[in-house]
């Protein structure tokens, strides 16, 4: 479905709903929507989590800054060969804070931005002339999400850098 679309759609499902939200624009395609609201965040995931069918991670816009900056400054370690670095963020959408040290897998390294974020680097398999090898991918943001939760329980969602800056940057042009 075109953004857009989804767009009215949704605002359709929260006035139907009574919602204390409004849908005022998304980036993407991997339901990524700016939201207004005076409601608590808890109530802003409960009612957003009803009209899309899935649950979600809600962020403040002064989180999303802070999390685009941090994200903008990230130092990017030099590639080793073969693998290329993408930045980006994993956001809890329920389960307990995170308690856990920064730790590396095989698919990305992790560290800790808030007790509800972490700040992901993953490691993108690359052809010997730099590109993505498409033959020894090891999974997308959504990989990467599933790998928090293994290791952290609760459920992830993960964005990258490019997406959190999009977003921030649509939600600050409204």
């Amino acid at each position: 479905m075109k953004a857009s679309r989804w767009v009215v759609e949704l605002n359709r499902l929260l006035k139907a709903a009574s919602a204390p939200a409004t849908v005022v624009a998304s980036y993407g395609h991997t339901g990524n929507f700016i939201v207004q609201s005076m409601a608590k965040r808890k109530a802003v995931c409960q009612v957003m989590g009803q009209v899309l069918g899935t649950s979600c991670a809600v962020l403040t816009i002064s989180e999303l800054q802070a999390l685009a900056e941090t994200l903008e400054e990230l130092e990017i370690p030099a590639p080793l060969p073969r693998v290329r670095y993408t930045s980006g963020a994993v956001m809890l959408v329920f389960g307990s804070p995170i308690q856990s040290a920064p730790w590396e897998t095989t698919r990305a390294t992790y560290q800790k931005f808030t007790d509800s974020i972490l700040i992901a680097l993953k490691h993108d398999a690359t052809t010997r002339t730099g590109i993505l090898d498409r033959n020894r991918r090891t999974g997308g943001w959504g990989a990467v999400s599933a790998e928090a939760g293994q290791r952290l329980g609760g459920r992830w969602t993960a964005r990258s850098r490019r997406t959190i800056t999009g977003s921030l940057r649509r939600a600050l042009a409204l």
